[in-house]
C-alpha cells in the first residue's frame, strides 16, 4: 500500500474536523448545518467581493 499523499491527508482532515463539529453541535442541542459544497459557497463569496462598488 502507498503512502498517502499531503493532499489524501488534508482531505481526510478537513472530513474529520467537519464530522466532528456537527457531532460536537448536536451534542450541545444544536441542529447541525446541512453539508455544503465549498466549492460553490467559495464561489459565491469570491462574486461578492467583487461586485462592491467603492465608496
Amino acid at each position: 500500500m502507498k503512502a498517502p499523499t499531503l493532499k489524501d491527508k488534508m482531505a481526510y482532515y478537513a472530513k474529520v474536523r467537519a464530522a466532528n463539529y456537527a457531532d460536537s453541535l448536536r451534542l450541545e442541542g444544536f441542529v447541525a448545518p446541512q453539508k455544503q459544497d465549498h466549492k460553490h459557497r467559495r464561489a459565491g463569496v469570491a462574486g461578492k467581493k467583487q461586485s462592491r462598488s467603492p465608496m
